[in-house]
C-alpha cells in the first residue's frame, strides 16, 4: 500500500496509486485551509449560540425589540468579553471604545462591521444600554465628553454580577432583584450624568454688562463626592 500525503489535519490514503479523485481533492483542500487559517474560536456554531444567548438576556432585561439584534448582542458581548467559548461566569467588565468593541466582534465572531459603522453601534446600542443602567460612560474620566475619540464605556457592575449568572439556576433570582432595582439605577446615573453637565451660573452687573458670578463649581470634586457617597452607601447596604 502505498502511503498517503501527510498534512497538519491527517494522513490520506488514496486508491489510485496516481491520482486521488476529485472528491479527495476538495476534502483535503478544505481542511488544511481550515487548519492554517481558521482563528480558534471561529466555530460558526458556537458563535450563533452565543450570540442568541446574548439576545435572550437582553430581552429579558426588558430592552426593546429594536436592540434585540445581533448588533446588540454582540456589543454586549464584547462589553463583557466573552468570546464563542468562553463561559458567561467568565464575564469581565473592561474600558472598550466602539472601535475596540467592533475588533472583538470581528476577532471573536467574524462579523466585520464597516468603519463607518461606528456611529450605528453608538446611537442603536450603546445609547440605550446607557439609559437603561446597563453601562457607564467614561467611569475613569467623568469629565470626558462622549463625543471624544478616547469615550470607554464598561459593564455596570450590578449588571455584570447578573449576567455572570446567565445559563445558572440563580438567573431568575438574580434577574428578579436587578429588575427591581433598575429603575433606582437609571435614576442615579441620570443625575450622575446631569451633575457633569451642570451650566455656568451667570449675573448681571450694573444691568449691563454679564459676568461669572463669584461662586464656582469644581465639577470634578462634586462627582467625585457623589460616588463615593454612593460607594459607601452600597456598602453599608
Amino acid at each position: 500500500n502505498r502511503e498517503g500525503v501527510r498534512l497538519k489535519s491527517g494522513s490520506y490514503k488514496f486508491t489510485d496509486p496516481k491520482y486521488p479523485d476529485q472528491k479527495a481533492i476538495d476534502t483535503i483542500i478544505e481542511q488544511e485551509f481550515f487548519c492554517m487559517t481558521a482563528p480558534s474560536d471561529s466555530d460558526p456554531a458556537a458563535s450563533n449560540k452565543r450570540v442568541d444567548e446574548a439576545r435572550d438576556a437582553l430581552r429579558a432585561l426588558g430592552m426593546p425589540k429594536q436592540q434585540l439584534n445581533d448588533r446588540s448582542a454582540l456589543t454586549l458581548l464584547a462589553l463583557l468579553d466573552v468570546t464563542p467559548f468562553n463561559a458567561w461566569s467568565d464575564a469581565k467588565n473592561p474600558l472598550r471604545g466602539i472601535t475596540p468593541m467592533m475588533e472583538f466582534m470581528d476577532q471573536h465572531y467574524g462579523k466585520k462591521y464597516a468603519p463607518n459603522s461606528r456611529e450605528t453601534v453608538r446611537r442603536q446600542s450603546i445609547h440605550q444600554f446607557r439609559d437603561a443602567g446597563l453601562i457607564v460612560c467614561n467611569p475613569d474620566e467623568p469629565l470626558r465628553a462622549i463625543n471624544d475619540k478616547n469615550t470607554v464605556y464598561q459593564i455596570e457592575d450590578s449588571a455584570l454580577t447578573l449576567l455572570r449568572m446567565y445559563g445558572t439556576e440563580e438567573w431568575d433570582t438574580g434577574l428578579h432583584t436587578y429588575l427591581a432595582s433598575v429603575e433606582t439605577l437609571q435614576t442615579r446615573y441620570a443625575q450622575e450624568r446631569a451633575m457633569v453637565r451642570i451650566p455656568v451660573q451667570w449675573r448681571p452687573i450694573l444691568g449691563a454688562i454679564e459676568v461669572p458670578a463669584l461662586r464656582t463649581v469644581n465639577l470634578k470634586d462634586r462627582f467625585q463626592e457623589r460616588m463615593a457617597f454612593n460607594f459607601a452607601f452600597r456598602e453599608g447596604q
